[in-house]
């Protein structure tokens, strides 16, 4: 299961399998804890310092940086404080803080080390954080490097106006008495994150194996201690099991495994995961006692990347490309259920990004939908890496406009459908993927959910890539997956006549509002298209007393096919606009 290499490799030691590599403010109490971040670990051409090796870990004082320079930079912040020239203030002993923006971050950093810093938070200029990827000069940095983001850097500026800030940064290890922890990669989550409510309607369609590893990372014996593991649905609790007491020696782990979570039906909404380690003794650092996670049961996605809450689109936190390609990549997501020819396969939703210096102006993104014809059980049984045939089926064509508001989209979700909707097939194995043929291009991924330990025990494909016409199943790897979400509608071909219903539209013919009436009540979609298969209206309703009212005063005149789903049940009827 060979993953392939990211376009900016990742610096292993071997502490890696034990580490926590934290970014924790440690006071002031007012905005203590953990903060997103990424380091020099996670970007090649460095120097020494590599944070999962606890002898590289630093704890002290933040100062921000000044190397003279007048005036603000674009987001208001003193250029003085991007330090790309010699500082004029002593970092010794201190932990800089550094704006990014105007000169590599090489310079910046081997700046503040010639100043005495022991380490250096770089604040980003926009939201998220980024691989930090080395150049020149960069092999003679030997302290840590990190990143945050521009609002956490906000929030921990404006508290060192009144206080000192100290930070620990690297591999905690060892470093309290007391410290059970769990990591992301140690945690059995759903398979996916989106799931079609066509496809998981009981038990036996939809279910979670759960378990998670327990670390302690402290240096005294842990005794007593247990997991607990709880569902909830739209805030009610509707799952809940606690371990066996266990105890587990200083840096040594263990895992956990829980009953499997299944429901008899299922409702679309918001479910939440949450694991919490009970430590019998005082935990020193409870930031990391408890995991949670969201998922999703709904009408029109597939989607392994987390979905924002607002738009219901997948959420990018970053781009991603092979190490060297040299035409062309696919970011792929797989796809296979015992029940696929319930629904159809109508387009994707796919971001892509630049490098501050490009722009993604004249740029295409090809969005594709291919079968993989190998048959195979799992990774054990799996083709070798490059050796996978796959068919391709249909596909679509996304351009940048040269000009206007579309030339610099950069990271912003689009949608574009397949030239042709694909009826899926029980059991076939798909990829759905987004292709860039450009080097300065990269295809939108997320590293919030991560699905390591999935795959390490289901052993199936989840975020394959194909790179130059050759497919890797593994991709990058279960903790960086494509920021892509499948859009998918119901076929009502492949449908189990159990789940039609009956429904009424009138009146037909209808000159604007339409009343549909079902024998169910709850939110749902309308959907309709013209006689060619084009969708004209995609409306989220909600049903009451069995009926829902929709306008089509915008349609033109002619005969249109209305679709409708609520609570994994499907309805169809005809109609006609005057």
């Amino acid at each position: 299961m060979k993953k392939i290499l990211l376009s900016l490799l990742t610096i292993v030691g071997s502490y890696t399998a034990m580490s926590q590599v934290i970014f924790k403010v440690q006071s002031p109490s007012s905005i203590a804890g953990n903060y997103s971040f990424t380091s020099n670990g996670d970007g090649s051409n460095w120097g020494l310092a590599n944070l999962n090796n606890p002898t590289d870990r630093v704890e002290d004082t933040l100062m921000i940086v000044d190397d003279g320079t007048s005036g603000t930079n674009a987001q208001g912040n003193p250029k003085s404080a991007e330090g790309c020239n010699a500082l004029l203030n002593d970092l010794t002993d201190k932990i800089a803080v550094i704006y990014r923006g105007s000169c590599p971050f090489a310079v910046k950093a081997l700046n503040a080390q010639n100043a005495g810093a022991r380490a250096v938070v770089f604040i980003n200029n926009v939201a998220g954080t980024l691989l930090l990827s080395g150049g020149t000069s960069t092999n003679t940095v030997t302290i840590p490097v990190s990143i945050i983001s521009n609002t956490d850097g906000a929030l921990i500026v404006n508290q060192m106006l009144t206080d000192s800030v100290v930070v620990f940064l690297g591999n905690k290890i060892n470093f309290f008495a007391n410290d059970l922890a769990t990591k992301n990669t140690d945690v059995m989550v759903a398979k996916q994150f989106a799931s079609p409510t066509l496809l998981s309607q009981n038990a036996t369609e939809f279910n979670i194996d759960l378990g998670l590893k327990v670390r302690n990372y402290g240096t005294d014996d842990a005794t007593n201690a247990t997991v607990t593991a709880s569902i909830k649905y739209n805030g009610s609790s509707i799952y809940t099991e606690t371990s066996n007491s266990f105890d587990l020696l200083s840096s040594d782990s263990i895992f956990i495994d829980f009953p499997q979570f299944s429901q008899s039906t299922y409702s679309p909404g918001k479910y939440t995961l949450s694991y919490t380690i009970n430590n019998s003794l005082a935990d020193q650092d409870t930031s990391d006692n408890t995991y949670r996670t969201d998922f999703i049961i709904n009408d029109t996605l597939f989607s392994y990347a987390p979905l924002n809450s607002a738009t219901n689109l997948p959420i990018a936190t970053g781009g991603t490309q092979p190490a060297s390609f040299s035409s062309e990549y696919d970011a792929c997501i797989a796809f296979q259920n015992p029940n696929a020819n319930r629904i159809q396969a109508e387009g994707l939703y796919f971001s892509a990004s630049t490098n501050l210096a490009d722009s993604l102006a004249g740029q295409e993104i090809v969005v594709s939908v291919y079968e993989i014809t190998d048959v195979f059980d799992d990774f054990t049984t799996a083709p070798t890496t490059g050796a996978t045939s796959f068919f391709p089926l249909t596909q679509g064509f996304y351009a940048y406009s040269l000009t206007g508001n579309q030339a610099n989209l950069q990271r912003t979700m689009i949608y574009q459908p397949f030239d042709q909707i694909v009826e899926l097939e029980n059991d076939k194995r798909y990829m759905f993927c987004a292709q860039a043929k450009s080097s300065k291009v990269f295809i939108g991924y997320n590293t919030n959910l991560n699905y390591e330990t999935n795959i390490d025990s289901l052993l199936q494909p989840l975020v394959p890539v194909i790179s130059d016409g050759s497919v890797n199943l593994a991709g990058f790897g279960g903790d960086n997956v494509p920021a892509i979400a499948l859009k998918v509608n119901a076929n009502t071909v492949g449908i189990a006549e159990n789940n039609m219903i009956d429904m009424n539209a009138y009146p037909n013919p209808t000159k604007g509002n339409l009343t549909i009436t079902i024998p169910e009540n709850g939110n749902g979609l309308v959907k309709i298209t013209d006689v060619t298969g084009k969708e004209v209206m995609n409306a989220n309703v909600t049903f009451a007393n069995n009926k829902t009212v929709v306008n089509t005063e915008n349609l033109e005149a002619g005969m249109y096919i209305v679709n409708v789903i609520v609570n994994s049940k499907v309805a169809q009827t005809t109609i006609v606009k005057q």
